[in-house]
């Protein structure tokens, strides 16, 4: 009962995703109308260094032109941004709910990792402001999914590469005690065309050794199937890691 119990918990925080993700929505020129930057040049992005930081604070995205935007996630928007004159990726997550709050407060689990299947994730900034900053490393902005999406085809040997690249990371998040639990083809990241790969969103994770209770309640899976299913079908994915 517990398993179940713990498995609509999480059922519900993706439902009130689909109420966060309406509000980017909203913003006319999210994707259709992104300047053109370029990318060589950091003084062509937007600045998150401290002076600026207030109005991602107070107003997010107002303008999506002055972005180029790297994804769009259940609770939050993906652009790049510099920060002391590097280039990198800030995560945007409007704090419309306590959803999207717990969210911001799990990316706090990345910080301090440092793997090279994982995106980094250098600062989480959470002040009393309407929004919260993510603060990572920028890789780029295709991700499993939207090469499934695309119809391609992934040989064999990607797909190997793909799970023992992201076998990697899990293993050194649950050596750090660090639970991802969202493992899915959009949380993917993946260079082309070698199909190097890294995990990221950290919004769902859990520090087992401050959440020992809950971890108790998780669902138990196992890795064979997931395997199995993986090399059998690009569509399926793997939660509860």
């Amino acid at each position: 009962m517990a398993t179940e119990k713990c498995g609509l918990q999480i059922d519900k925080n993706r439902v009130k995703r689909n109420h966060v993700s309406s509000y980017f929505e909203t913003k006319e020129h999210y994707a259709t109308k992104q300047k053109k930057y370029d990318y060589n040049n950091v003084d062509n992005i937007p600045s998150v260094d401290t002076p600026k930081q207030k109005k991602w604070l107070d107003n997010g995205l107002e303008n999506f032109s002055k972005y180029y935007v790297l994804g769009k996630g259940g609770f939050g928007i993906v652009v790049k941004a510099q920060y002391k004159g590097k280039l990198l990726a800030v995560k945007v997550i409007p704090k419309l709910t306590t959803y999207t709050s717990t969210s911001l407060r799990n990316e706090e689990n990345a910080v301090g990792l440092r793997h090279v299947n994982l995106i980094q994730v250098f600062k989480i900034i959470d002040t009393n402001h309407n929004f919260g900053l993510v603060l990572m490393e920028e890789w780029g902005h295709t991700n499993l999914q939207k090469i499934i999406n695309d119809d391609n085809i992934i040989n064999m040997h990607h797909k190997l590469r793909i799970l023992w690249n992201v076998g990697l990371a899990l293993q050194y998040c649950h050596e750090n005690n660090i639970l991802h639990l969202d493992v899915t083809p959009k949380n993917i990241l993946i260079k082309l065309p070698d199909f190097s790969s890294k995990l990221c969103d950290f919004g769902s994770s859990m520090n087992i050794t401050r959440n020992c209770d809950q971890y108790q309640k998780l669902p138990k899976v196992s890795n064979d199937n997931f395997l199995f299913y993986f090399l059998k079908d690009n569509n399926y994915g793997l939660y509860f890691i």
